[in-house]
């Protein structure tokens, strides 16, 4: 990729920080309109993305259901490691299950247990599907426990085996997912277990999963080759226990996430996984060229950029993108949403959502990781602390769907002003201006009192 125009612009500040609302580009010839413009790009080397936009890796930005949400719309969620590893493995496989074709280690329940202590580990493990394997002590399958079973009991207090299905329609190994659909439809089943030639589970297949895929009816999400939702981890430096265990929850990316990605410790730690894991690394964070092209050599298969960049708008994304971006990371705009983790609160009349940095005295206090994030994964006296970030609120935002709903129009509609079709050609032809201080206030709403917040543009 080439821009030299873009070359020759930053050629002219050599010793200058430019940042997003120092810059404009320039409208240009288009032949087509913005919902012709193709926005597809790339997480990172082998991870690609139908929309530029991945959730960061924050405590109150990202866990399975923000991830989800985000895959379901062509991103990425990023799942934060300021958590058990363990716990984040977890999160990573709710990812992984939400939409499958085989599902090859499906959640299971042994004979023996009652019904409700399968219902409280399915509320405890917040399960968003129904319907589980009841295996015997060798592992064969004996029955389902399907909704259905449950939902007109007067008691929960029975074993598994005296209420579930037993009368089952199984698939053999092997079974490919479009012959699973037509066993499925021809039984009218939801679910199609598979099984060895002992009996013993080897995996499941739900119809509805099953049905997406053959016909393709959701060509928008971001789904991998075994047409599961994709999802990337967040990892430190000297995490061996916890990039194992999300690796072996698929994990299709794995961020080593520092505040300064230019470090002995992150180039070591990129080296590390990328000998022992096929699985694609995004290192970071960065702000200078050399410290890019050392992670590249390190074999990161992504960069981070950007240290402290505040929050974002829909400007900034296209400034990004144009600069070379081909993805943008977002945190506070995400936070605001119903599927983020952060507490929603009633303040002064309006609702808003709790959100802080993972530089922030709780979150560091909270978890080791976001101490080690910021190289004081050593202390142990919370009095010792040296925060670097803040914690707030945000205003409630609704859906993250609605939200970005108006990003990825945003950057149609700049596509389609700068004359680029693809995100590809907006880095190899877009232009910048410098924007002074009076043109910066000048294209901002100015002589008028704004008395209702667009959806994609809150009053400053």
């Amino acid at each position: 990729m080439s821009n030299p125009h873009l070359d020759k612009f930053m050629a002219s500040f050599p010793f200058v920080g430019l940042t997003f609302d120092d810059v404009s580009l320039v409208t240009q010839y288009a032949d087509f309109l913005p919902h012709e413009s193709d926005i597809t790009s790339r997480f990172s080397r082998n991870v690609p993305l139908n929309i530029p936009f991945v959730s960061a890796a924050m405590d109150t930005v990202t866990q399975s259901r923000m991830a989800i949400a985000l895959a379901l719309m062509g991103g990425i969620g990023v799942v934060h490691k300021n958590q058990d590893a363990d716990k984040q493995a977890e999160e990573v496989l709710r990812v992984k299950h939400y939409l499958n074709g085989l599902i090859a280690d499906p959640v299971v329940f042994r004979k023996g247990m009652k019904v409700s202590d399968v219902l409280a580990i399915k509320a405890k493990s917040n399960y968003q599907f129904s319907g589980f394997p009841i295996v015997d002590e060798r592992d064969r399958l004996v029955g389902i426990l399907t909704a259905r079973d449950v939902k007109f009991l007067t008691s929960h207090d029975v074993l598994v085996e005296e209420v579930m299905t037993t009368e089952l329609v199984v698939g053999k190994l092997g079974t490919t997912t479009a012959e699973a659909l037509d066993v499925m439809r021809r039984h009218r089943v939801g679910k199609l277990p598979i099984v060895d030639e002992r009996g013993r589970l080897a995996g499941l297949y739900s119809f509805q999963d099953v049905k997406s895929i053959t016909e393709n009816s959701d060509q928008g999400f971001n789904r991998d080759a075994k047409h599961q939702l994709r999802v990337a981890a967040a990892v430190g430096v000297d995490d061996a226990e916890r990039v194992d265990a999300v690796v072996r929850a698929e994990v299709d990316a794995v961020v080593v996430d520092t505040a300064h990605g230019h470090s002995k410790g992150v180039i070591e730690e990129v080296r590390r996984i990328k000998r022992l894991y096929g699985v694609d690394v995004v290192a970071g964070n960065v702000a200078t060229g050399e410290a890019a092209l050392a992670l590249v050599k390190a074999g990161a298969d992504a960069i981070k950029v950007g240290i402290g960049p505040g929050s974002i708008c829909t400007t900034r994304v296209v400034a990004g993108v144009a600069a070379g971006a081909d993805c943008v990371m977002m945190g506070s705009v995400l936070a605001g949403t119903d599927d983020s983790p952060g507490e929603r609160i009633l303040h002064q009349g309006r609702t808003y959502v709790t959100y802080r940095g993972m530089g922030s005295m709780d979150a560091m206090k909270a978890a080791a990781g976001a101490r080690e994030r910021y190289s004081q994964g050593h202390i142990t006296d919370p009095d010792e602390l040296v925060p670097q970030g803040i914690e707030g609120l945000v205003p409630y935002r609704g859906r993250v769907t609605d939200v970005l709903h108006q990003y990825v129009g945003g950057l149609r509609f700049a596509l389609g002003y700068c004359g680029t079709r693809t995100v590809r050609e907006l880095q190899e032809r877009g232009q910048f201006v410098r924007v002074t201080s009076a043109g910066l206030q000048e294209a901002h709403p100015h002589g008028v009192k704004v008395i209702k917040d667009a959806p994609n543009y809150p009053t400053r």
